[in-house]
């Protein structure tokens, strides 16, 4: 699902019960806040009320969500990326958001293939706000579960990092 934000702001989108196999990106957006160069609040166009709801990723062989123009009312529930039986190194973060202000992650596991790469991190949020975290889990990563940089009135509860090659949390 490629969000093509370039001309014009994109609204009110549920993307429900999806298995993917073997996909490159399940999500990704035109990523105009770092090809501009702006802050958020002058910021052309964005990604605004999308619900992602049981969705199921298995041998990813990229990042599975990079999202840089979504900003608000981001709802990531019962999500499963499952690169346990990816053959390749996954030298990526599984869940990428940069920018983003109000944003519901929960439910939401990250399995790794540990010891095929080094900086396949769980989930990266950084320069975000607003975000509810709970009941997530971050297993056999080769890079670290959470990475929070610039996060800021968040609440985060029910974490579980195990058996990843770096820290559990990084903020």
């Amino acid at each position: 699902f490629h969000f093509d934000n370039a001309n014009a702001s994109l609204q009110k989108f549920r993307i429900k019960s999806i298995d993917a196999i073997n996909p490159y990106y399940f999500v990704t957006d035109e990523d105009t806040y770092r090809k501009v160069g702006g802050s958020i609040h002058t910021h052309p166009t964005l990604v605004i009320n999308v619900h992602f709801d049981n969705i199921s990723i298995t041998s990813p062989r990229a990042s599975s969500f990079v999202m840089t123009d979504f900003y608000g009312f981001i709802f990531l529930r019962n999500i499963l990326i499952d690169g346990s039986k990816y053959e390749g190194e996954m030298n990526y973060p599984a869940i990428e958001v940069f920018n983003n202000a109000g944003m519901i992650v929960e439910y939401c596991d990250v399995l790794g293939n540990t010891g095929k790469g080094s900086k396949g991190d769980g989930i990266v949020l950084e320069s975000c706000w607003a975000v509810w975290m709970s009941n997530l889990t971050a297993k056999n990563l080769s890079g670290r579960g959470y990475v929070f940089k610039d996060l800021h009135h968040s609440y985060i509860t029910d974490l579980t990092a195990e058996n990843c090659a770096g820290a559990g949390v990084v903020s």
